[in-house]
């Protein structure tokens, strides 16, 4: 027997014209991008440093919120951290420009780090659209 569920388009927020991105992108060999899915997302490219990527939304946002990253895998990765890699007024100077984040993977040692083969960086990014915010 299905569950029912009741969803709610309301949420409560301070913020104003806040949208949340999921994407889905998914590794291969020598950390390579196989594909990357998701709302609002124009591409995830490979950099030459191990575990560094490059986030691409295809329209300027006016505030980052929040990002968080986590790593889907069928066996324990090395990876243990993910980190966005840019001063704030870096991300927010891109988000406004439709840019990219970077985003670097790292192992328990600190070390940068490529993601195993078929793993998956689960990301979700909160940004505002509006120019204008109660906290600014």
């Amino acid at each position: 027997m299905a569950l029912e569920h009741s969803y709610s388009k309301n949420t409560m927020v301070l913020e104003r014209d806040v949208i949340h991105l999921y994407a889905d992108v998914t590794i291969g060999a020598s950390g390579a991008v196989t594909t990357a899915k998701g709302g609002a997302l124009l591409s995830v490219a490979k950099q030459a440093t191990a575990g560094q990527y490059n986030v691409t939304l295809d329209s300027g946002f006016n505030k980052l919120l929040h990002v968080s990253a986590q790593m889907v895998g069928a066996s324990a990765t090395g990876v243990c951290s993910i980190d966005v890699l840019q001063s704030p007024a870096s991300v927010l100077t891109n988000l406004k420009n439709g840019a990219a984040l970077t985003i670097q993977c790292y192992d328990y040692a600190g070390a940068a780090v490529n993601p195993a083969s078929g793993s998956v960086i689960k990301l979700k990014l909160e940004v505002r659209r509006t120019t204008v915010g109660p906290f600014d």
